[in-house]
């Protein structure tokens, strides 16, 4: 790729530039192409736009050259290179390294039951690029902990997703990406769990195992009669015997949490038992309280997926969250060791280790 058009802090961060094109290998000479040939090109259209974004990225050759050998301007040579980019047949991306807060690791690890920590150093003003940063940093891990054997359980959220998505194809491998609890048909497509699934048994190379199954269902027993269906059971017994979980912490009332807890599921005599029962997070779609117990609401009977105290069980499951308005959710995660491994940013560490340090905590 070439990265010599960049600005200095651009080029030490690491340029990559991804084509739509055929990478092919570059000759020893290239002929001086007549102007009737290169006049009947059609000069701005795709192909030709193509070639020369490839002599250029692909080939390292300077734009002189490039317009020597087709007989156009060299100014010429720079509209169409802009044109290319303009028009998505070149793209070119900025891998710049997640800062790490290594000191706010440290705190969180000295306070807590985890086994990783990763904290972004500088959250952005903007949310979802946070979340990004996060999910990024989530990506590096999942690296690090996973091998061919592993069977990765997977949750789905906008945490999640954000991890997914920053998982690249190259030699990571593992044996199965497994459903911890049912979809939800009126989720956006992105974040849908069987979407997430899907995508990281791909970029994975390993077996997708889907939970055919909504997160909530009318009743209880529709829903134990559900979980003990074979196929639902299997997924969830290979779901609860993962190595390694990858979970969002949910934050009532908001984000991924507040599409499952709302009247279109829950009737207004649950959503006030909910209030009664302390919430103030889930995962998985289970609630929790303020110390990371289960919350008892009756609507938790209804729901199909791993319970709060067989996901505890998983050996590690990294909680992906951001935002300090899941300070509480993450704190409460944290109390009641329902994660060992997180990733999150500096403005929610600061918040729990100071409350952490105050008299009342």
């Amino acid at each position: 790729s070439r990265c010599g058009s960049q600005p200095s802090w651009e080029r030490s961060s690491g340029c990559s530039v991804s084509e739509h094109l055929d990478e092919r290998p570059k000759r020893a000479a290239r002929p001086v192409v007549g102007p009737a040939r290169a006049r009947a090109r059609t000069l701005d259209g795709p192909d030709f736009l193509a070639q020369i974004a490839q002599d250029y990225y692909l080939h390292d050759e300077n734009q002189d050259a490039i317009a020597a050998r087709y007989r156009i301007s060299r100014s010429y040579v720079s509209r169409l290179l802009r044109r290319a980019r303009e028009t998505g047949i070149v793209e070119i991306r900025i891998n710049r390294q997640v800062r790490r807060d290594a000191a706010l690791e440290a705190a969180l690890l000295e306070r807590y039951p985890l086994e990783r920590c990763l904290v972004v150093a500088e959250p952005s003003s903007d949310p979802a690029e946070t979340l990004r940063l996060a999910g990024r940093l989530a990506a590096g891990l999942l690296a690090e902990v996973l091998s061919p054997d592993t069977t990765l359980a997977l949750a789905w959220g906008n945490g999640v997703r954000a991890a997914v998505t920053a998982l690249t194809p190259d030699r990571l491998r593992v044996r199965r990406v497994v459903q911890m609890f049912g979809g939800l048909s009126g989720t956006p497509t992105e974040i849908m769990s069987g979407e997430l699934i899907t995508e990281a048994a791909r970029v994975l190379g390993a077996q997708p195992d889907r939970l055919h199954a909504p997160w909530i269902v009318e009743t209880a027993e529709l829903a134990q009669a559900l979980a003990e269906e074979p196929d639902i059971a299997t997924v969830l017994r290979r779901a609860a015997g993962a190595e390694v979980a990858l979970v969002g912490i949910g934050a009532t009332g908001l984000g991924s949490s507040a599409l499952l807890f709302n009247e279109r599921y829950l009737s207004a005599r649950e959503l006030a038992e909910i209030d009664t029962c302390g919430a103030v997070g889930d995962i998985c779609g289970r609630l929790f309280d303020a110390d990371g117990r289960p919350c008892r609401a009756s609507v938790m009977n209804r729901v199909v997926g791993l319970e709060l105290e067989r996901i505890r069980r998983i050996p590690l499951v990294i909680g992906v969250a951001t935002g300090r308005p899941k300070v509480r959710a993450i704190k409460a995660a944290l109390r009641g060791g329902l994660i060992r491994g997180l990733v999150t940013d500096s403005e929610v560490v600061r918040d729990i280790v100071a409350a952490a340090e105050a008299p009342s905590a």
